[in-house]
């Protein structure tokens, strides 16, 4: 972790979309049967409501704050469904 904060030096936001960001895949890596090559939409669909879920608690938490919460899947899968936020106020 200590290589974002050199690379990322003064940029915060950033920096804090890094480490708080969640792969689902991570979490849920043994929940797919061996057979199965690829999770069905179920997990983008619970990065979604996680997403909502964050956006709602943090807002209320820190109304003092922007919360951004991003949800986001890559086209080639690498990661799978990611979530983070960051926010600035």
């Amino acid at each position: 972790m200590d290589n974002w904060f050199l690379n990322l030096r003064d940029d915060r936001e950033r920096i804090k979309a890094v480490t708080n960001q969640v792969s689902l895949w991570s979490v849920f890596t043994n929940t797919f049967a061996k057979h199965e090559p690829e999770p069905g939409d179920e997990i983008p669909q619970l990065a979604t409501a996680l997403g909502e879920c964050w956006q709602g608690v943090l807002s209320k938490r820190y109304p003092d704050q922007q919360i951004n919460v991003q949800v986001s899947d890559e086209e080639d899968g690498t990661y799978g469904p990611t979530v983070t936020f960051w926010g600035h106020g």
